[in-house]
């Protein structure tokens, strides 16, 4: 049976398109560096220990805070996902941070995807800096979507972070 030319061509055109719709949906991953320094928080940045920075928001109550939370925003979004609850926490005492994940909001090679190795680094580095901020305080980890993802293998993956 021969097929005609028409059905040949679409067959091909068809093959092309899938390939190219793959190719298109593959992420462009930029992985995280090797650690050079302690992470640190600043106003409105987070410095990783790969010496990454990144954008951070930050809602403090007056006064010590009673706990401290870091929230961690879901994919496609970024650290003003948080405003609303984090104002609420900050009148009642509660210091809350929430830093824009690589490849997300302000920080650098917005839309590109480090790795989920990266950011679970990432997040265990910002708790630390936390813990060294707030030596007595109770730190907790919050995460929506992607975020929820994360903090459930940060925990998984180290057991021994101050939390």
């Amino acid at each position: 049976m021969q097929r005609s030319p028409t059905f040949t061509c679409s067959i091909i055109l068809t093959t092309i398109l899938v390939v190219w719709c793959n190719i298109a949906c593959t992420p462009i991953v930029k992985p995280r560096g090797s650690n050079i320094q302690a992470p640190t928080l600043r106003e409105g940045e987070f410095t990783a220990a790969d010496g990454i920075t990144l954008s951070l928001r930050s809602w403090l109550p007056k006064g010590k805070p009673s706990a401290v939370l870091l929230a961690l925003h879901g994919f496609n979004d970024h650290s003003n996902f948080f405003e609303a609850p984090g104002n609420y926490l900050k009148i009642n005492g509660i210091a809350s941070y929430a830093y824009d994940q690589r490849g997300f909001g302000r920080s650098p090679n917005r839309g590109s995807w480090a790795g989920v190795g990266a950011y679970v680094k990432d997040t265990a580095d910002a708790l630390r800096a936390l813990r060294h901020r707030y030596p007595e305080t109770p730190i907790f980890l919050l995460g929506t979507s992607m975020g929820g993802a994360v903090a459930i293998v940060t925990i998984e993956t180290y057991k021994t972070l101050p939390i």
